[in-house]
């Protein structure tokens, strides 16, 4: 079993802190558009949807991070079976 390389008490805080980082980033996106509905003036349009896609980001990496972090049992099984049927040559 490979050991990641940061201590264990660091990974509640860490999925927290992402979290909170995608809600401010929808926030943002939420009044980037509002404000637009008011202005009609595309940059904060296209301010609001830059806004929306890192928050989509984040979101995506907090759901990845969850996988990594804790030990999921779905995501053993599924990582096993791909090194087992060699679709991947190694883990590294």
């Amino acid at each position: 079993m490979i050991k990641l390389v940061f201590p264990d008490w660091f990974l509640a805080p860490d999925v927290i802190i992402d979290f909170f980082s995608f809600v401010v980033l929808f926030l943002f996106a939420v009044i980037s558009l509002k404000y637009y509905q008011l202005s009609k003036n595309k940059r904060f349009l296209y301010l609001g949807f830059a806004f929306l896609l890192v928050g989509i980001g984040e979101l995506a990496k907090i759901i990845m991070n969850l996988g990594l972090y804790f030990n999921i049992a779905t995501t053993y099984r599924l990582g096993r079976a791909i090194i087992e049927s060699n679709i991947i040559k190694s883990v590294d």
